[in-house]
């Protein structure tokens, strides 16, 4: 990744096929229905998420800001609906991420002040 707007491309489209594949795969279902949106999605955007706060640490909350309001507007484009539910889950969801992406920023900070 060169830019911050490579993460932000990166960070938008695995949180949009987060959501759509389960989506088309598992006959229009919400992905947190099924096992893998919490074994496989949610490790692979807390990854993504850390990667991006290593990459670019400055101002770091926006990487999982980034996850999820992607995944919200790809949630309310393939169910159709706005749930406040959903708002609070998403919130709920960006915790974990959160947590990485801080992780990461401080291992960036750490790498470059001993080195």
């Amino acid at each position: 990744m060169r830019t911050e707007k490579d993460l932000y491309v990166l960070l938008v489209g695995l949180a949009v096929g987060a959501w759509v594949l389960p989506w088309l795969l598992l006959g229009n279902r919400e992905a947190w229905d099924h096992w893998s949106y919490f074994a496989i999605s949610m490790p692979a955007m807390c990854a993504a998420a850390a990667y991006a706060g290593y990459r670019a640490r400055n101002l770091a909350w926006r990487w999982p800001l980034t996850l999820v309001l992607a995944q919200f507007a790809a949630a309310v484009l393939t169910t159709g609906e706005f749930l406040l539910i959903a708002i609070v889950a998403f919130a709920l969801f960006a915790m974990p991420m959160m947590i990485a992406t801080a992780l990461g920023a401080w291992l960036a900070r750490r790498r470059t002040a001993s080195g």
